[in-house]
């Protein structure tokens, strides 16, 4: 079975490109993947940093935001992962 973490904005908050500053369904967004064979994992950023969870072997998808201070954060947050070798990604 595939494995994919969601990593999320407080509230579970997925931004969207139309309107940024609204959520996508993310309950919705995550029962289409698992309805697809895809284990989902959800955790927002801050559990991710802090160490409550572990990412391994797996892929990672990442909310964003418009706010400029949070999108800071997410790279912070992305780059931990890197810093771990847990994740790759070569956009950043």
């Amino acid at each position: 079975m595939k494995e994919l973490y969601v990593l999320t904005g407080y509230d579970g908050f997925i931004g969207q490109t139309r309107k940024p500053w609204v959520s996508i369904d993310t309950r919705a967004f995550i029962t289409e993947l698992e309805e697809s064979g895809i284990k989902v994992h959800q955790h927002e950023f801050h559990e991710v940093v802090n160490g409550q969870v572990e990412i391994r072997n797996s892929l990672v998808f990442y909310s964003f935001s418009h706010r400029l201070n949070l999108q800071h954060y997410i790279r912070d947050c992305l780059l931990h992962l890197l810093a771990l070798g847990k994740y790759t990604d070569p956009l950043l």
